[in-house]
């Protein structure tokens, strides 16, 4: 999964088609950025990967709107709330990537897409969107789907599983704090800052202080992705690692033409074709057959998801999952 944010920009002449083809394009080789990362998760610690690949991301952002002239879009105005949001999707992103090396990769992402509903449940309680007790419901069962996916009772619960969650629950927080500053900041400042700041900077911060190596711990796949020390990168995993920060780069574009060619109502659903990628990724390649728990755990939070988005279409209000976008930065 890797991250993304679906931008908040005026909406264009509707164009579903082409809207429904830029955003499954878009998740489609998120998913593969999900791939590679998981594939290196063996070698290279994870807050290197996020410092490499955040250089790469700022590069062909800044490239890409320098040839435009248009640079002068990189002016924030509310830089305290962008670094906030900027931590969010740092800590949220780590949770997620280390719950996607330790456990099913089709279970890490259907948690991780629980995050719409959290946030439906932030935005109702923070009193900024009002939510009927059907979408409350809708909620409910999509958190019921993540506990069948846990099996408590059944098998010790993987920490890593609760990483997943807590990941969706940041993210949602995160999503919130898009949906504010998008009323100031344009798409350009939502995602160069929270790769400047959460990727490089933060990552750079806290990877600097574990990527020693005196804290390495082994013991637990995400532990080791996590505090591994740094090492340099033969030239082909330099590579690929680039080749993450091109999918960033474009699958934000994507998602961002997609959003602005058709109602969020309409291109939000297919945001959930994570999942079958999920599945078949971990299927080809780990050889992972999902418990039949956990197709009917998937099923209950792809069901609940889109169903809240067809309540608040049909209800004729602004979905306050602008994006739920993984896949992420």
């Amino acid at each position: 999964m890797g991250d993304t944010t679906s931008p908040i920009l005026p909406v264009s002449e509707d164009t579903p088609v082409r809207a429904v083809l830029l955003i499954v394009f878009a998740i489609s080789i998120f998913s593969v950025q999900d791939v590679i990362l998981r594939l290196m998760s063996g070698d290279y610690p994870l807050l290197q990967i996020l410092v490499l690949r955040a250089v790469v991301v700022i590069v062909l952002m800044a490239g890409f709107l320098w040839m435009r002239g248009s640079l002068g879009v990189l002016r924030p105005t509310r830089i305290g709330l962008l670094t906030v949001r900027a931590f969010l999707v740092f800590l949220s992103f780590v949770f997620y990537y280390l719950a996607l090396v330790s456990i099913p990769m089709a279970a890490a992402v259907a948690i991780y897409f629980v995050a719409p509903l959290i946030l439906t449940g932030m935005a109702a309680a923070l009193r900024l969107e009002e939510v009927g007790i059907r979408r409350w419901m809708a909620v409910g069962v999509g958190l019921v789907g993540v506990i069948v996916i846990m099996r408590p009772g059944m098998d010790s619960i993987d920490p890593a599983a609760l990483l997943a969650l807590a990941g969706a629950f940041v993210y949602a927080g995160f999503n919130l704090m898009t949906r504010r500053l998008g009323r100031t900041e344009n798409a350009w400042i939502l995602s160069f800052s929270h790769n400047l700041i959460g990727y490089l900077v933060i990552a750079g911060v806290v990877g600097g202080f574990l990527g020693t190596g005196a804290y390495q711990n082994e013991s637990h796949p995400a532990l080791g992705f996590l505090t591994r020390p740094w090492v340099i990168p033969a030239l082909t995993d330099l590579g690929l690692i680039a080749l993450t920060g091109l999918i960033a780069s474009v699958g934000f574009y994507c998602l961002t033409e997609g959003y602005r060619s058709a109602p969020s109502s309409l291109a939000a659903p297919f945001e959930y074709v994570m999942i079958p990628w999920a599945v078949l990724w971990g299927l080809l390649i780990w050889d992972e057959v999902p418990h039949p728990m956990t197709w009917l755990g998937m099923a209950l939070i792809l069901g609940s998801g889109l169903y809240v988005i067809y309540r608040e279409r049909n209800a004729g209000q602004r979905i306050v999952t602008r994006r739920f976008t993984r896949w992420r930065p």
